[in-house]
C-alpha cells in the first residue's frame, strides 16, 4: 500500500518549516489467520533538497487480532535508515490497541 502526501510549509519557512514530499511504501503478509507482518519504507524529503537531502525510513510491524473485538500491534524502525541524510539514531517505537464492538 501507499499513502503519499505533500506537507506544506506555510509559516516560518526560513526556520525549517519547508514544503516536503512523503511517498510511503508498505508491504505486508499474513502468514497465519489473525496475524499480519509488514515492512515499511518510502521516500521523505524537503522539496528544496529532494535529490540529495532525502530520507528513507525503514521499519517493521506486527499486528494481531487477539479476540474478535481486540487487536494489538507494534511498530519499530528508523525514521531515516537509509539515504544521503541517514542516521540510525532516530528510532521510533509505537504500540497500538484496537477495539470494535
Amino acid at each position: 500500500t501507499g499513502d503519499p502526501y505533500l506537507r506544506l510549509g506555510l509559516a516560518s519557512t526560513g526556520m525549517g518549516n519547508r514544503t516536503a514530499l512523503y511517498l510511503p511504501v508498505v508491504v505486508g503478509i499474513s502468514p497465519i489467520q489473525r496475524l499480519e507482518l509488514r515492512a515499511h519504507t518510502g521516500y521523505d524529503s524537503d522539496l528544496a533538497v529532494w535529490s540529495d537531502g532525502f530520507h528513507i525510513p525503514l521499519a517493521g510491524s506486527v499486528r494481531g487480532q487477539v479476540t474478535r473485538s481486540i487487536e494489538l500491534g507494534a511498530l519499530f524502525g528508523f525514521t531515516s535508515g537509509a539515504g544521503p541524510q541517514d542516521t540510525l539514531s532516530r528510532r521510533t517505537l509505537w504500540f497500538w490497541f484496537g477495539w470494535r464492538s
